[in-house]
């Protein structure tokens, strides 16, 4: 009988080497062995890697026995080949029941067409990272896990990792992010409506021709509302900052009028000071640019407002320089310079960090939270640019900026020309805006026939109130209707055609947006009354759904004069509104 086996042997050298022998018998004519003949092969370098193997395999045996991750062998069907021991203590199944057992009938019903899909990805041999879905344990429930699976040779060689508590931390982050963000809403919508009715009366009686003392207390009544709703807006900005939630809405902007127009805002004040308020514009200075108007005039306006607030004597001026421009881009630079109080050098870093100023005297002194500075620096930072700060103890202060800014396509510009938009303006300037040409008060032809019809639509009887004098104030010729819910808005607007209509966003019985919707639908496709929506709610994509709903514009509380006018001037049609 032919016997074989491996023999380990030391040769000369002392080295080893194993031989495989192979021993063949050797017999005469009766069958007798008589002897043996034997064949020897070096097999050294097969035991080599044969033991080495093995050696491996031990280790690797002994990995998948004792980690803690999840490790698993599975066919591309989702038949699970190998797993280790710790899938038992995630999903309470043992590996006798596991192995053999398409993962995908553990799979959650809503995660199975992304796992087909990934399961895909690997029969394609592409590597699948960072997937997560969820498993059905012993008990019901589901725990999600993550993977990292690599294809090969018909196999899928996984680790995985249960990650429930971080997807539960998340999704309690996120609810509480969300929760964060409806309490602001509510709270803003809360302090807004009574404001709504504190700045409306209090700007009808400064319009009015009050004798002094009172006209002071009206003016100084309006002063303060007009102060305590910067504060909001200064604490709901630095929330939405935080969570992460403003974002910015470019657009085509005329840059000439949004100067003056940011200049004119705090007029009164710096008169009030006898402070010269000087607007200067470079005369290279580009029509229209691509920007957030709103959050552009925000940081111009703060800055102005600051630089009136600390300054006692002397003058403010905004300046707008071109630094470079072509036809496609310009980079510009804005400037606000005071000769106020300054700030010292140990203070200047300090005030672009929440709720900081230069010193403490500076609150009592001058009021304010100390978000302004910061939330300004946060708004460029979106649009890549950052607050500068030049100052003098004593001699005054200047903020600036620089933008980089997309201009319109030549010709393809929206805006019409701004006569001086575009030329230096004098020293002293008072930076009004021009009188609209149609302004409400505009007189009207023949064709003029009866009252201005507007309904308005508020549930707080306080607003209705001032909102319908305002309109009185501004359209001498107006029948104002009004409709303390949607669902008496909707039967009012039944009732006859109005030249306008005011809609208040929340309100009982039927919110505005309903009210809208059911407004539009009555009126069918060849009718369309200009709507426009009043609310008190400052959250991301409220105007979207406004005008999503069916609104025409969009008007955020609390309302005064200008912007009613505003309003009024832009949507009521051409010879209506007679003053």
């Amino acid at each position: 009988m032919t016997a074989h086996g491996d023999v380990r042997t030391t040769l000369a050298d002392g080295s080893e080497m194993w031989a495989r022998v192979t021993t063949h018998p050797l017999t005469d004519e009766t069958g007798k062995i008589v002897g043996y003949v034997e064949h020897m092969k070096d097999v050294t370098e097969e035991r080599k890697a044969s033991d080495a193997l093995m050696a491996k395999t031990e280790e690797l045996e002994r990995f998948f026995t004792v980690a803690l991750d999840l490790l698993a062998i599975a066919d591309t069907s989702g038949r699970f080949v190998r797993l280790n021991a710790a899938w038992e203590d995630t999903l309470g199944l043992s590996i006798t029941e596991l192995e053999g057992m398409n993962f995908m009938d553990l799979v959650h019903p809503e995660d199975r067409e992304p796992t087909e899909n990934a399961l895909a990805d690997l029969r394609a041999t592409r590597q699948v990272i960072g997937f997560v879905n969820r498993y059905r344990t012993s008990d019901g429930s589901y725990r999600y896990i993550e993977w990292r699976s690599h294809p090969h040779r018909g196999l899928v060689y996984a680790a995985a990792r249960d990650v429930t508590d971080r997807i539960e931390r998340e999704e309690a982050a996120l609810a509480a992010s969300r929760a964060k963000s409806e309490f602001l809403a509510n709270m803003s919508h809360e302090l807004r409506t009574p404001l709504n009715g504190i700045v409306g009366f209090s700007d009808l009686l400064v319009e009015s021709d009050l004798v002094e003392p009172y006209r002071s207390y009206a003016e100084n009544v309006h002063i303060s509302a007009e102060t305590l709703m910067t504060l909001i807006n200064d604490v709901l900005d630095f929330s939405k900052i935080e969570a992460g939630k403003m974002e910015l809405e470019m657009q085509e902007v005329d840059l000439g009028q949004l100067l003056r127009n940011a200049a004119q805002s705090v007029r009164m004040g710096a008169e009030s000071k006898g402070l010269d308020l000087v607007l200067s514009v470079d005369e290279r200075l580009p029509e229209a640019i691509e920007t957030d108007p709103y959050r552009l005039t925000q940081v111009i306006v703060n800055l102005l407002s600051n630089a009136v607030k600390f300054t006692e004597y002397g003058f403010v001026q905004l300046r707008t320089e071109v630094l470079t421009a072509d036809d496609e881009r310009a980079r510009l630079r804005f400037s606000v310079r005071d000769t106020g109080v300054g700030i010292e050098p140990q203070h200047q870093d300090a005030i672009f960090d929440s709720f900081t100023q230069a010193d403490p005297s500076t609150t009592r002194r001058f009021g304010g939270t100390g978000l302004g500075l910061a939330i300004s620096n946060r708004i460029l930072e979106q649009l890549d640019s950052n607050l500068e700060l030049e100052s003098e103890p004593g001699t005054g202060s200047t903020f600036s900026f620089e933008l980089e800014v997309s201009l319109p396509a030549a010709g393809e510009s929206s805006l019409s020309a701004t006569g001086d938009a575009t030329e230096a303006a004098p020293a002293s300037t008072d930076a009004a805006a021009p009188a609209p040409a149609d302004a409400v008060g505009r007189s009207h032809d023949d064709r003029d026939v009866g009252p201005v019809r507007i309904l308005v639509a508020e549930d707080e009887k306080i607003n209705r109130l001032v909102t319908r004098r305002m309109i009185d104030r501004l359209v001498s010729n107006a029948e104002v209707v009004t409709a303390n819910d949607g669902r008496h808005a909707v039967e009012a607007f039944a009732s006859g055609e109005f030249d306008l209509v005011f809609m208040d966003v929340q309100m009982p019985e039927m919110d505005g947006y309903e009210a809208t919707m059911a407004i539009r639908e009555a009126e069918g496709p060849d009718r369309r009354t200009p709507l426009i929506a009043l609310t008190a709610g400052v959250v991301q994509g409220e105007r979207e759904r406004c005008l999503d709903a069916g609104m025409d514009d969009y008007v955020s509380k609390p309302v005064d004069l200008k912007r009613l006018e505003e309003a009024l001037t832009k949507w009521l049609p051409a010879g209506k509104g007679d003053a």
